[in-house]
């Protein structure tokens, strides 16, 4: 068949019935519901695609109506789409089971090999990134500090130069002691070995400059620049930047300052310490908590079993935070030229000062803000016309804190605890002496008086500037079995810390700071009574 016009019938050429064929020349149309099937043909009768030329035609098949037509080639199947099977995941290990630790202790070495190796060659840095926990990044910072810090000091002022006469054997110690002496350190030998001492006095005569202190660290770190001071702004700079190029300017200046500042610390009040519960050793910054122990044990009796009982203990969980006080301080350029030794002696002491009033008046202002911890509720008030302080309202007040009670483990126990402290204000400082530590009260009129006094010794009477109150007075528990108040510090450091600062381009003196981490926080309101003196 190869382009011409056919009726219905066999097609030989193709092996299948033929409904009609439709020619260019000669179309015909399929009759009216039929479904019509158009296969194109090459010359030989093959569909396109085959060996043949383009077909000159196509055909149209009838596939209804009854006649059969030849079936159709079914189309290969789709390939079926195989999903990936999902990844099993492990079950998580048990707490506190054997993979559990094995897991937990093979992240921590995991941990430990990547920060040792980041700070490979830097000791402290290492041991302080394994002891504190400190991930990777923190570890890699506290290298990239470091070698900052190397390269400033790499690039100041490095030449041959020998240490001045007399300081020798005894370096930054003797140059120290030097220092102390000149401004009149007070128990000196205290602080410094006897032949430190000797050879500071020897070398510099019991008096030595702040321009010297300079020259004498800048030539131990190598200055060998004009010894002849001019005050010039370069000068000054330079001799600062050699002097501070090695730890032993920055050992002086701390060894110097800690004694100073102690100086001052101790001559501020104190009394904080003698009521406060002192925790040295808290790790970070974040919130902590404690528990304080309301009851004590008490020892059961053998069973018939020869088996003991177990015990149980109450306690209360209390909380505390640290945070950071801090101020930085500079000897000036002025004072440099000035040559005022004593200006080290005075910034120093005033650190201490004004550390000890910091933490002072933080101290007191969370312990007088009271009014939801001293309360009638906790049973820890005292209040009206006969609470005034005096023989009979202390009688009282010793009593009934003695005889505080509380629920312990459901049930009401008494957890009181003699007095320890009699806190009062200026205002009442010596009445309370006279009542604690007078051994006779004799009175005129008012029939017989005992000679002796029966309040003689029952608490310490203490006095704090910070108490304004002309009548309130407070008995305290002793602070290691019952606190009333607690003073945290951070990794052991109890006192402030004092260090050098280094120095900027546009700096032309000696900058240091002060900083302290502590934190503050009232405990049990069972620790003490506030009696307020009056209605």
């Amino acid at each position: 068949m190869n382009g011409k016009k056919t009726q219905a019938g066999e097609d030989t050429a193709v092996g299948r019935k033929i409904c009609a064929v439709d020619t260019p020349t000669n179309p015909i149309g399929v009759p009216e519901g039929q479904r019509a099937v158009t296969v194109n043909l090459g010359a030989q009768g093959a569909p396109d695609g085959g060996t043949g030329n383009p077909a000159p035609g196509k055909i149209t098949a009838d596939c209804t109506g009854g006649r059969s037509a030849a079936p159709a080639t079914p189309a290969p199947a789709a390939p079926v789409q195989t999903a990936a099977p999902a990844p099993v995941q492990a079950a998580a290990p048990v707490p506190g089971s054997v993979e559990e630790i094995r897991a937990t202790t093979a992240t921590e070495f995991e941990r430990i090999t990547a920060v040792s190796k980041l700070a490979d060659g830097r000791d402290e840095i290492k041991a302080k990134a394994v002891k504190e926990g400190w991930t990777v990044e923190q570890t890699e910072l506290a290298v990239l500090r470091a070698e900052k810090l190397d390269k400033v000091r790499d690039g100041r002022p490095s030449f041959n130069v020998s240490v001045p006469a007399g300081t020798q054997g005894g370096g930054a110690e003797v140059l120290a002691a030097a220092v102390c002496q000149s401004c009149g350190l007070s128990n000196a030998e205290k602080h410094f070995k006897p032949e430190h001492l000797e050879a500071a006095q020897k070398a510099y005569k019991g008096s030595v400059g702040l321009k010297q202190v300079l020259y004498t660290m800048a030539a131990s770190a190598g200055y060998n620049g004009n010894p002849f001071f001019t005050g010039s702004n370069a000068q000054i700079r330079e001799v600062i930047r050699a002097a501070f190029s090695t730890n032993s300017m920055e050992s002086l200046i701390s060894n110097v300052a800690n004694k100073f500042m102690m100086q001052g610390f101790i001559a501020e009040e104190t009394t904080w310490r003698e009521i406060a519960k002192i925790r040295p050793d808290v790790k970070d910054f974040r919130e902590f908590s404690t528990y304080a122990r309301l009851n004590q044990l008490r020892l059961q009796s053998l069973a018939q079993d020869g088996k003991l009982k177990h015990g149980a203990l109450g306690d209360e969980k209390l909380t505390n935070k640290l945070e950071t006080k801090g101020v930085i301080l500079q000897i000036t350029r002025q004072a440099i030229i000035n040559d005022d030794i004593g200006m080290l002696r005075d910034l120093t002491t005033d650190f201490g000062v004004g550390a000890a009033v910091t933490l002072a008046e933080d101290f007191w202002k969370e312990f007088l803000d009271d009014a939801a911890f001293f309360t009638a509720g906790n049973g820890n008030l005292t209040t009206g016309a006969g609470s005034a302080l005096g023989r009979d309202s202390l009688k009282a007040a010793l009593t009934k804190i003695k005889s505080f009670k509380k629920k312990v483990l459901g049930t009401e126990e008494v957890v009181g605890l003699p007095a320890k402290f009699l806190l009062t204000g200026n205002a009442l400082e010596f009445t309370a002496r006279e009542w604690l530590m007078s051994t006779a009260i004799v009175s005129g009129s008012g029939g017989p008086i005992p000679a002796a006094n029966l309040l003689y010794g029952m608490a310490t009477p203490l006095v704090s500037k910070y108490i304004t109150s002309e009548t309130n007075w407070y008995l305290i528990n002793d602070p290691v079995a019952r606190p009333i108040i607690e003073v945290a510090f951070l990794q052991g450091k109890v006192m402030p810390t004092i260090e050098d600062v280094e120095p900027d381009a546009d700096e032309l003196g000696i900058s240091m700071r002060c900083y302290w981490d502590y934190g503050i926080k009232k405990q049990l309101p069972e620790a003490g009574l506030k009696v307020t003196g009056a209605a």
